[in-house]
């Protein structure tokens, strides 16, 4: 991702105030529950641009965004608005198959008149870098973990392999993708946080991050395996304390 062109939510807001401008497709990272009250409240109060009962705002949610789902959001893209200036789009997706990515190239190059795309999704770096490059990215927006990834986090960390086996059997057995998301999240905010005396992060735990931030991809993927996943971390992670 050119991290230059990256901004957060309020960095995008802060742009359209100052240019009273908007980016035709923004890519925004992170989990729909925390984003959308941001977005809509953006929507409402800086755009003037109603979420509710408004035909000029299209709003769906996918696990698995296809090709003909991109076929249905082109004839809907295409249609004039109705009650306002400008049509608006967000497109919530956990996944976007390579053939329905390949199918938006051109939309999102070059979307009919006043009309404007954000698509949520976990990470940008599920996406084809064609793809990527025409949209404005907004860095991810996180909640904080809950109580109970934070305490497993911190309770992983510092177990031998078979307790870690053991912590992560529930999680396993019910093959709870969106509890294995909330658990990485939390441990990658313990491990963050595992800093020497003069605050520095160590190198075996900057490469813990790294894998991290690789399972939270891969479980983000087509169909993950969420087995082999936590069970691949619970074999390398390094143990603290």
């Amino acid at each position: 991702m050119d991290d230059s062109r990256a901004v957060d939510i309020r960095g995008m807001v802060d742009a359209y105030e100052k240019s009273g401008m908007l980016h035709h497709a923004y890519l925004i990272e992170g989990d729909y529950e925390n984003i959308s009250p941001l977005l809509f409240d953006f929507f409402e109060t800086k755009l003037l641009f109603p979420t509710h009962d408004n035909p000029d705002i299209w709003i769906d949610s996918f696990e698995q965004f296809g090709v003909d789902n991109g076929r249905v959001l082109k004839d809907f893209q295409s249609r004039k608005a109705i009650m306002h200036n400008r049509r608006i789009f967000v497109i919530h997706a956990r996944f976007i198959t390579e053939e329905a990515q390949n199918s938006l190239l051109k939309m999102f190059e070059e979307p009919a008149d006043q009309t404007y795309f954000f698509l949520i999704m976990p990470s940008a770096e599920v996406l084809l870098p064609t793809l990527r490059s025409r949209l404005q990215v907004v860095t991810r927006v996180l909640s904080a973990p809950s109580e109970w990834s934070m305490e497993l986090a911190r309770k992983f960390v510092r177990e031998d392999t078979v307790s870690r086996l053991r912590s992560i059997e529930k999680i396993v057995a019910e093959k709870d993708k969106d509890k294995a998301i909330s658990f990485l999240g939390a441990l990658e905010c313990v491990v963050s946080r595992q800093v020497d005396g003069v605050g520095i992060l160590s190198l075996e735990m900057r490469r813990a991050l790294e894998d991290i931030q690789k399972y939270r991809g891969y479980m983000n993927g087509r169909a993950p395996s969420v087995k082999a996943i936590l069970e691949h971390g619970a074999l390398t992670m390094p143990r603290v304390g």
